[in-house]
Parts: structure tokens; sequence; C-alpha cells
């Protein structure tokens, strides 16, 4: 037998949430993931893969909030993801306006 099968297009997946998505302008990153604590970046990459912004963050116990503003992108699909060198989240879609 196969196990069961997931999409996440809900903006929220293993402890990070996004919102609002679609965004304009700036949107948060909310993080909750414990594998992440310390020193840690938000990549964000376009459709071709290519990295278009990257922030460092130290991401702390708890739930951590994240303000992403003044990219300087075309209104699109792009994909963000949380990673630390050893841990990263899974990748979600955030649509900008």
């Amino acid at each position: 037998m196969y196990g069961p099968v997931s999409a996440n297009c809900g903006g929220v997946s293993e402890g990070v949430r996004i919102y609002p998505n679609p965004a304009k302008g700036k949107f948060y990153v909310e993080v909750n993931v414990a594998e992440l604590e310390g020193g840690a970046s938000i990549v964000l990459t376009d459709a071709k893969g290519a990295h278009i912004y990257t922030q460092p963050v130290v991401v702390q116990q708890d739930v951590n909030t994240f303000v992403i503003e003044d990219l300087n992108v075309t209104p699109g699909i792009y994909y963000l993801q949380i990673t630390n060198g050893t841990y990263s989240t899974e990748v979600q879609k955030v649509s900008l306006r």
C-alpha cells in the first residue's frame, strides 16, 4: 500500500507561515521550527531557481516573525525556503503582486 500524499498551498508548513499571501510590498514569515534555532537564512528564488533575495536571521525558541519588504521584483510566483546548513524547510510558494 501507498502512504498518504499531501500538497501544501495554504501558506503554512512544518512550523512556517507566510502572510499575507498573495502579498504586495511586504509579507511576514513566521517560524517555529526547533531544528532551525540559531543562525539561518530566508531564501527567495524565482521560477528559474535563481536566488533573488537572502535574509540572514536568528531563529529563537518559540515563534519568530520576520518581515520581508522592499523587494524589487516583478509580480509573480516565487519560492521561499529557510535553511541553516543542516536543516531546510519545505519550499513554499509566495505570490507577489
